[in-house]
């Protein structure tokens, strides 16, 4: 939990037994403590709870801290991750509010109490109250063993009744009696009279859920695309348990059965859980041998090269990783610094192919991680704690950084930048780097020598001829590799075609060409990118007699100039166009030259093997870098494609006018990266954008599930408790730690 705050003006860390900082002076606001609840809101807050196992838990934390009054391994932290913990409180509604209401603190990984023995009176009263009703209204006495459990949770059914009340009322028809769930299945439907249409809540995996109504005829394979589409969790990595407790799953072998047939009962609760994020989350604990993984790889539909447990196997004979070892980034990490001391190119030539697998095994993985691997891994470690100062000239900005990087060696480019420009008074606590390295994108964009703009604003090499080219692009090279280090955005994307060919991943194929092009040309229209171009006579497109194989005096072939474009050759004449304008042997240096850079910082071996460039796929690394803003243009985009859960139309209309009026270009990218897993949007980015109700209310951070586009956001009571809590959420999580 967070014992500490930080200056906002020198970033020391301070005890949160002082308001003013030790350093500077500086004077936190530090809000003023909730008030103590009353006895009444206590009990309403817990009579919203009808699950016996949550009231149990709840009641014995509170309990046990007024039991054993100061003792800390009551206090706290006491971990989400603990099965029972995140079962009984976590994910039932309500439960994290009642706690919160007994004085305890949350973060994302745990809970914590204060101690405040008025507070934990009081809810623990409310909470033997709450658990007498529970027992009393199903039928048994404490210590009785249940005949039969529900099959459904109660939560959920008391709220659909009270929105059919609702809705009901709005109709002008009465409003059923109020009644309580119980186990003689009064207040759910059985499978003889199962609706034609089952109201459903999917639990997912990140957290909060998602409402469902479909028809109890559907089929469990179609249910599970419908998933899919939702969450973007593939079919044979969905494991759905529901019935209460959830201990029925749906299994492969009833895909071909519709729901009503398996069981599912309207307001059922289903727990969506990622086979493969439970993998990898298996991998990365440090509890199990590769042998025992193994064991957990989950199931693929394929047996190629991309099924997991091909890929994973590839990973551990690359990395030669022992099947007893527990560590498996470790392994990886320690390998990788012995083959960065040897200069063995053939043995960093099969790590290099092992590295590609491990980016397609994590390629839905936090990018933080893959990027802490590889500066876990630098032959010369990063210095967090020494600084390289940069003197800037803001009328020679590009010139003045070029110069003085390219005279930097190694150690010198892994400390951490201190910024400030000639004739100017400044303090650099952080800002002036992020400020620099945003400028020194838009500086390079001026470089017309070195980069032109595209249609969808990202810079793409031109090599122009002049000498010193090959050096400015290493320079460019260094200054991003510094970026990363340092945790900061760049002011300009660079394009993908350009990261292809750092990659070392040219199109294949004519279609794949006119998809990069169609991508870079952003709001502009480019007849090369129809796809009716080939079919089409030239003639109807006005284009008969007009091209030939060359381009602004360079041929695509020999004698181009003089061999003219008919619909017999244009296939051929359309290949060579779109390889010269995207990827032109000029580029192919640039990225060279630039690649060089990178590996002058990063380390790696030779002129292409650079580690950094087989974690990370194109879009991988255009997010790393990013663009650094998102203006009101593609913010309208965005907000065209969005679905809004009926439940959070407020919070939703608030979500969409803090972006809109009180946040700037890069916090707006920031939150589009925090929902999505990208930082910008252009004419093939976002087809759809979902808006869900999440857990609790003013104390809990909006989570989010990037494959699936999806964004959760509590009840907030207010406009400006979603600002705060929006911004807090992505920026904790908006960039990587430095290690």
């Amino acid at each position: 939990m967070d014992e500490a705050w930080s200056c906002d003006r020198c970033t020391l860390i301070n005890s949160l037994s002082s308001t003013t900082c030790v350093a500077c002076g500086w004077q936190c606001a530090v809000p003023a403590p909730a008030p103590t609840p009353t006895a009444a809101e206590c009990e309403r807050a817990v009579e919203q709870i009808w699950n016996l196992g949550s009231l149990k838990a709840l009641l014995t934390l509170v309990t046990n801290i007024l039991d054993h009054p100061g003792e800390a391994k009551y206090l706290g932290p006491i971990k989400k991750s603990n099965s029972r913990i995140n079962g009984s409180i976590v994910q039932v509604s309500g439960a994290a509010q009642v706690l919160h209401l007994a004085g305890f603190r949350e973060d994302a990984e745990a809970f914590a109490s204060a101690g405040d023995v008025v507070r934990l009176r009081r809810v623990q009263h409310a909470l033997r109250k709450q658990q007498e009703v529970v027992q009393n209204s199903h039928g048994y006495k404490e210590g009785a063993v249940l005949s039969s459990k529900p099959r459904f949770d109660e939560n959920l059914l008391r709220e659909i009744h009270a929105e059919a009340q609702h809705q009901a009322t709005l109709r002008g028809a009465p409003a059923a009696p109020a009644t309580a769930p119980g186990h003689d299945g009064s207040a759910a439907p059985t499978a003889a009279t199962s609706p034609a249409a089952l109201r459903l809540r999917l639990r997912i995996p990140v957290g909060g859920s998602v409402e469902m109504k479909i028809p109890s005829e559907t089929k469990v394979q179609a249910f599970q695309e419908e998933v899919l589409r939702l969450t973007g969790v593939k079919a044979h990595h969905q494991r759905l348990r529901f019935g209460f407790p959830s201990s029925k799953i749906l299994k492969d072998d009833a895909r071909s059965a519709s729901l009503k047939e398996v069981g599912l009962q309207d307001g059922e609760l289903l727990i969506l859980e990622d086979l493969h994020d439970l993998f990898l989350g298996n991998l990365e604990s440090g509890q199990f041998t590769m042998e025992e993984m193994l064991d957990k790889v989950p199931p693929s539909p394929e047996d190629g090269e991309d099924c997991t447990v091909t890929l994973f196997l590839d990973v551990l004979s690359a990395f030669e990783i022992e099947s007893h070892s527990l560590d498996f980034w470790h392994a990886i990490r320690q390998r990788l610094r012995e083959y960065f001391a040897e200069d063995q190119v053939g043995e960093m030539t099969k790590v290099s192919a092992g590295l590609k697998k491990l980016q397609q095994l994590f390629r839905h993985h936090d990018t933080r991680q893959r990027m802490q691997l590889i500066l876990g891994s630098l032959p010369i470690r990063w210095k967090l704690h020494q600084s390289n100062k940069l003197v800037i000239q803001r009328s020679s900005f590009f010139e003045s950084v070029a110069r003085q990087v390219h005279s930097m060696n190694r150690r010198t480019m892994l400390t951490r930048l201190h910024i400030s420009y000639q004739g100017e008074k400044g303090v650099d606590a952080g800002g002036l780097t992020r400020d620099f390295f945003a400028s020194f994108a838009r500086h390079m964009a001026e470089e017309a020598w070195l980069w032109r703009s595209t249609g969808r604003g990202s810079l793409h090499p031109t090599y122009g001829g002049e000498g010193g080219a090959g050096q400015m692009y290493q320079v460019c090279g260094r200054v991003f590799a510094m970026a990363l280090l340092h945790g900061c955005k760049l002011g300009r994307p660079l394009s993908r075609p350009f990261m292809r060919l750092l990659l070392h991943v040219r199109p294949s194929s004519l279609q794949e060409l006119q998809a990069e092009l169609n991508y870079e040309a952003g709001e502009q229209v480019d007849f090369r990118c129809r796809k009716d171009f080939l079919e089409t006579p030239l003639a109807d497109l006005g284009l008969d007699g007009m091209l030939n194989f060359s381009h602004e005096g360079q041929e695509f072939i020999p004698g181009g100039a003089q061999i003219e474009v008919t619909d017999e050759n244009k296939e051929q004449w359309l290949w060579h166009s779109l390889q010269q304008e995207l990827f032109s042997p000029e580029a192919e240096r640039a990225a060279d030259d630039f690649r060089q850079g990178l590996i002058h910082v990063l380390g790696g071996r030779g002129p292409s093997l650079c580690p950094l460039l087989f974690l990370f796929a194109p879009e991988d690394l255009i997010d790393l870098w990013g663009s650094g803003a998102l203006g009101k243009r593609e913010l309208a985009l965005w907000k065209s494609v969005c679905s809004v859960n009926s439940r959070i139309q407020q919070q939703a209309a608030w979500f969409w006018q803090v972006l809109e009026e009180e946040f700037d270009d890069e916090l707006r990218s920031k939150v589009l990266q925090f929902a999505t897993g990208t930082s910008s949007i252009g004419r093939d980015g976002l087809s759809a954008f979902r808006l869900e109700p999440g857990d609790g209310g003013d104390g809990r951070l909006p989570t989010a599930m990037t494959c699936g586009n999806l964004l959760q956001l509590p009840r907030y009571s207010s406009r400006q408790v979603l600002r705060q809590q929006l911004q807090t959420a992505v920026e904790s999580t908006g960039s990587f730690e430095m290690l």
